[in-house]
């Protein structure tokens, strides 16, 4: 009785033995599993998901230009130097002669044009200064040929203003005191003319999240194709510029940027670019 008691005791504990044995290799396999199923659907989403390529085209430059400026509307004026000296007309006793421009008739006016010459375009800046409590209006002219407000200041007296224009622009400087004479300083007038760049560029941003592996860019139109082979890892907010060795006349064209996943297209004109998929 007692042999067939023990015998019984080493049964089970033999039997708890071999249970534990399969179970503990049943959890090893299932956590094995588990892993790399983890690892297959990192690799997978790694292979689903990268960055957003941003892409801007810089194909000009600024070049110096000579500037001019003309006076439109004064009682006097002269050069001293590199500055304009205008003396403001006080409107309450003289009309502004033919100009026709938004001038108020209560207090002394001028009004300066200010231009700068290019075939793709201008840009120039200009520091002023009155000598009394004045409104100041940079009037830029259209496309459309109207005259378009682009910025309107409240400078202090003799507190020298930084202004920028682009192309033509007319400069209108008033009071609305007549009993208070007026007048401002032009000086440090530059030009810049826009040109083509000797090489344009094509710079892409990775504007993503994730990581974004490109392989080359290519750019074409109807005439013309550049290609850049180039292989480059960006993280998300890099950039990197690939120089296409020749410059780009104006015009539209074919941006394709080759990344690890797929191919972006992007198709830009003069003013704007829009993002297509392929």
């Amino acid at each position: 009785m007692r042999r067939k008691g023990i015998s019984t005791a080493l049964g089970t504990v033999f039997f708890i033995v071999i249970a534990s044995m399969l179970l503990a290799l049943m959890l090893r396999t299932y956590y094995g599993f588990v892993a790399s199923m983890s690892e297959i659907t990192s690799w997978k989403a790694e292979q689903l998901f990268e960055g957003e390529p941003s892409v801007v085209v810089e194909y000009t430059e600024l070049r110096s230009s000579t500037p001019s400026a003309e006076v439109l509307v004064s009682s006097g004026y002269s050069w001293e130097g590199d500055t304009l000296v205008v003396h403001c007309l006080n409107s309450s006793e003289s009309a502004p002669g033919s100009v026709d421009f938004p001038a108020p008739r209560i207090g002394y006016v001028c009004l300066v044009g200010v231009s700068a010459s290019g075939d793709l375009g201008s840009l120039g800046n200009f520091t002023l200064s009155v000598n009394s409590t004045a409104f100041v209006e940079v009037y830029e002219k259209g496309r459309d040929g109207a005259w378009h407000l682009a910025a309107k200041l409240y400078p202090g007296v003799y507190n020298p203003v930084n202004l920028n224009f682009s192309g033509e622009a007319r400069v209108l400087v008033y009071n609305l005191d007549s009993h208070t004479p007026l007048s401002m300083n032009i000086s440090d007038l530059k030009g810049y003319s826009v040109a083509l760049a000797p090489q344009a560029r094509v710079v892409v941003r990775n504007a993503g999240y994730a990581q974004l592996e490109v392989f080359s860019v290519f750019v074409s139109n109807s005439t013309h194709a550049f290609s850049v082979d180039k292989h480059v890892i960006l993280a998300p907010g890099e950039s990197y510029a690939f120089d296409l060795g020749s410059p780009l006349a104006p015009g539209e064209y074919v941006i394709r940027v080759v990344s690890r996943l797929r191919v972006y297209v992007v198709k830009i004109s003069l003013g704007g670019a829009r993002s297509l998929g392929e």
